[in-house]
Formats: structure tokens, sequence, C-alpha cells
């Protein structure tokens, strides 16, 4: 009998120095936590029990704390983008504005030929038009941005949509001195997309070749990935910048030293977004590879297409 209330009284004992080590635990985590919140350092929760639910608890807090540090991350970064986006914005409106002021002040003068007077008139017109696409090319993103942006998705023959979309710029590409390739599949490919946000998407694309390319401008099909393939010659871009192509208001010089409002691949990655694709770029031995991949369907008849 007194064998069995030792043995009782043992491990009574060991599950009170149990249940004191656990709550000792459970305080210093507590004070562990309150710390990181109250000095927002970058501490983790860390246990010496034994006990599975205290350090799963632990984990799950830790997992917490990365998410929150992560938030904050990306809060600072946003807001810094913000920041830089407002002095773009207000220097990309200012300066054509301001170019324009100067030439219509020096209109007003009675000393110029009537030739000056032409080709100062010609240039505010420049000034201003290109103040008012950058004006709609802000528009456009923040409605994209914002979803107020409707969309018809249709059924349509992408290799045809491509190859006029490209066709068009033929003028443009000649002018520049640009080789053009197309090579698509032979057999038709069917995506279901909105004509209006693709040619966009395309426009853009393009134009983004005729600013910052040269030599030769290649549309391929990646068949593993189902994927549009856009390359261009791009000798001097810099790797680092690759990734941040489809960033608002990311802007490369082009070879006459001019940068864009940094808007067009930012409108080609959300568009691209609303059309449940994706887009990607990469460099690859001194070219520059955009990958665009969109819903894509099976041959047949375009919708709202009329038969025989």
């Amino acid at each position: 009998m007194t064998g069995l209330f030792i043995a009782a009284m043992i491990l009574l004992s060991i599950v009170i120095a149990l249940y004191l080590i656990l709550r000792f635990e459970i305080k210093r985590i507590i004070r562990d936590l309150d710390e990181i919140i109250d000095h927002d350092t970058h501490k983790r929760l860390r246990t010496i029990s034994l006990d599975h639910d205290i350090s799963s608890l632990c984990s799950r807090f830790n997992y917490l704390l990365d998410e929150n540090q992560k938030s904050v991350l990306d809060a600072d970064r946003s807001f810094s983008a913000f920041k830089r986006a407002i002095t773009n914005i207000a220097h990309d409106l200012r300066t054509p504005l301001t170019s324009a002021i100067g030439y219509v002040q020096m209109l007003n003068t009675k000393k110029l030929s009537t030739k000056q007077r032409n080709e100062y008139r010609e240039i505010v017109e420049t000034r201003l038009r290109n103040l008012s696409l950058q004006l709609n090319e802000l528009f456009e993103y923040t409605q994209i941005v914002e979803d107020r942006k409707v969309f018809n998705m249709e059924k349509i023959n992408l290799t045809n949509f491509v190859e006029e979309t490209a066709l068009s710029y033929y003028h443009d590409f000649k002018q520049k001195g640009f080789e053009v390739k197309i090579d698509l599949p032979s057999k038709p490919l069917y995506a279901i997309v909105d004509k209006l946000a693709l040619g966009r998407i395309l426009r853009n694309l393009i134009q983004n070749t005729l600013n910052h390319g040269s030599k030769n401008f290649i549309v391929g099909w990646d068949e593993d990935t189902q994927s549009l393939l856009f390359k261009n010659d791009a000798p001097d871009i810099d790797p680092k910048v690759i990734p941040h192509l489809f960033e608002r208001f990311f802007s490369v010089a082009n070879r006459s030293g001019k940068s864009g409002s940094g808007l067009g691949l930012a409108i080609v990655r959300e568009l691209t977004r609303r059309l449940g694709g994706k887009v990607s770029a990469i460099g690859i031995n001194g070219q520059l590879v955009i990958s665009l991949s969109l819903k894509m369907a099976k041959g047949g008849k375009e919708l709202g297409s009329k038969s025989n």
C-alpha cells in the first residue's frame, strides 16, 4: 500500500511539474509575442517544450508573423511605387506642356518667319498630341485595374488575328529596318478573348518592339506551353530590368534616348489577366522573348460566324 502511495505521489509530482513547465513556456511565448508586437521586431517564437501542440502553435504564430512582415514590406513597396508614379506622372505631363507653352509664347512674337511659325505650330501639336496619348493611356490603365472595362468574350481565329495585326504595321517595320517573320502553325489556332482587348495587347507589344527592339521581330508559337512568343533583338537590354517591364510607370529609354509613359506593357499585363491569360518576359541570347498565353479553344467556326 505504501509503495502504491509513493508511486501515486511521484506520478502526481511529474504531472504538476509538466503543468508548471507548460505554464511557464506559455507565459514565455506570450511575453515574446508581446515584445514582437510592441517593438515590431523580426524576432520569431521559439519553444523548448516537447509538447506537440505548443510547437504547432508556435509554428502557426511564426507563419502569421512572416505573412504580416511580407504585407508590411509589400505596403512599403506599393507606397514607394505610388510616390514614384505621382512624380513620374507630374514630370511626364509637365515636360511636354511646358515645352508647348514655350513655343506658343514664341508664336506670339512678330519676328518669326512663316516657315518658323509653321515649324513651331507643328512642334506644339506634336507635344500636345503626345500629352493626350499619355493621358488616354493613364485613363485606360485605371479603367482596367478598377475592373470598369466590360469584355465581350468570343471565340476567334487567333492565327488570322495575329497575322492581320502584325501586317497593319508593315510600313512601320519597314521604315525602321525590321525583318518580320510570322512563324505560327499551319493549322489555325483558336482562342476565347475580347477582340478589342487582344488587339490592344498585340499593338502594345508591337509598339514596344518598334520603340526598343532592333533588326528582327518574330511571332512564334510554343506548343508545350500553348503560348504566343514575341521575339525581338535587344542586345543592349539590361537583364536586371526584364522582371520589371510589366510594372506600371516603369520605362526604359529607347535608342534615341526617349522613354515612354511606362504604361504600355502594364496595360498588356492587366488586359491579359482580365482575359484569363498570362504574360511574361525573359532574355535569351540577346533577344527579348515575351510569352503570351490565352484561353485556347478547339478548332472550328468562330462564335458568331454564319454558316453557308
